[in-house]
């Protein structure tokens, strides 16, 4: 039998399965991998998942975050530097729900005209207040401060769940509700959040219920505050109060002639 030359042995091209099999391994895996990454993409841009905050430096930021009904990503707004609001209150209605991080900053009423409050929720959606900085020291944790110009938070409708941070520095005249006035909808105070530090010349130095249900849950607080009528913690006028967990009235105070309630009046 004839022999090739060694330069035709040296070129000539033999098929090896083996190589040909782990060819066709490595391609599917790469379509495969390259699918997974488009497919995942196109999910996490269609299913509202998405986690990184819109981050809020000004007053300004801040109003247009909370009034605005624009899909803001993940709706979750994350407070990067303390906030003096000098334009006034901020007035939230329609149907809005957002998630706001103080993320251990303060929120605080500095200037213009405060009718009913720093923040006057009044949207039938929900407003969560959460503070991921989380210290147990009162000092540092994120707050949203009426500066002894207003209360920190008026409530018109809808439903606010605070369940870390704040509300404090609030002071207001003979309508009460030093931290928080509530003339509806639902306020939710759960986890480590408090009320705390806050006066009323008239009735509630933390909470005054007009209407609506105010509940307290976990290690969540009311301290620190003071009335001169009734209710240093809470005046409920109307309206449904329920406390569970560990929750607490503590500290709070009521001064002048009527001696009616220094932690809760109902």
């Amino acid at each position: 039998m004839d022999l090739p030359e060694k330069a035709d042995i040296m070129n000539t091209n033999v098929t090896n399965p083996n190589k040909t099999v782990l060819r066709i391994i490595l391609a599917a895996a790469a379509v495969l991998i390259l699918c997974g990454a488009f497919c995942g993409a196109a999910a996490a841009a269609g299913d509202g998942s998405e986690t990184s905050p819109y981050e809020i430096s000004t007053a300004a930021e801040l109003t247009s975050f909370l009034t605005n009904a624009e899909d803001w990503t993940g709706q979750y707004g994350k407070i990067i530097t303390s906030i003096d609001v000098t334009g006034g209150q901020i007035t939230v209605t329609g149907d809005v729900s957002k998630n706001l991080d103080l993320n251990g900053k303060t929120i605080k009423a500095a200037g213009g005209k405060f009718t009913y409050g720093l923040l006057n929720w009044g949207s039938s959606g929900t407003l969560t207040i959460t503070d991921s900085v989380g210290t147990s020291d009162s000092d540092k944790r994120g707050s949203i401060s009426g500066n002894s110009k207003t209360r920190p938070l008026y409530l018109s409708g809808g439903t606010v769940n605070m369940t870390s941070g704040k509300l404090t520095g609030g002071n207001v005249g003979m309508l009460g509700g030093g931290g928080v006035y509530m003339n509806s909808g639902r306020f939710e105070l759960s986890g480590n959040a408090g009320i705390e530090g806050n006066y009323a010349n008239g009735s509630g130095g933390g909470v005054y219920m007009n209407s609506g249900t105010f509940t307290m849950s976990g290690n969540s607080c009311i301290i620190g505050s003071t009335s001169n009528w009734g209710g240093g913690g809470v005046y409920m006028n109307s309206g449904t109060f329920t406390m569970s967990g560990n929750s607490r009235i503590s500290g709070n105070h009521q001064y002048g002639n009527e001696k009616n309630g220094g932690g809760v009046y109902v």
